[in-house]
């Protein structure tokens, strides 16, 4: 929310630059909380992991680029609840094969562990950008 409210503070002046910068509302509309409760904490869906998710379900075309500037605990919700969603039907390998194309995890480090703890072990073909 800082981060928007300094944006909305030089939009102005921004659009004069190139008028394809989106107006500070529609960033804030985009803003959604992570899992945060606690370091690591995968325990239960929140706004960010269920974005995350309805992300890397979509049928767009391309890659999605992941960036965690913290911990990657709502990434690894987000895959958590992919996991118990499909894991045991008939569209489980499919959807595995379709994550693994298309997700690109960006992360700055793995302070909460969540990398090493759960995605790797559970998604192994997730590509992750150190």
């Amino acid at each position: 929310h800082d981060a928007v409210y300094t944006y909305a503070n030089v939009y102005a002046n921004l659009k004069i630059h190139n008028f394809n910068y989106p107006a500070p509302d529609v960033l804030r509309g985009k803003i959604r909380i992570g899992n945060i409760e606690f370091d690591g904490d995968i325990s239960k869906d929140s706004p960010g992991s269920d974005l995350i998710k309805t992300l890397i379900l979509d049928d767009k075309p391309g890659q999605l680029f992941i960036t965690a500037w913290g911990g990657q605990s709502t990434i690894a919700r987000a895959l958590k609840a992919i996991q118990e969603q499909y894991e045991f039907t008939a569209n489980w390998e499919q959807t595995k094969l379709k994550i693994y194309r298309k997700v690109v995890l960006l992360p700055s480090s793995d302070q909460d562990d969540t990398y090493a703890n759960y995605i790797k072990p559970n998604w192994p073909g997730v590509y992750h950008m150190f």
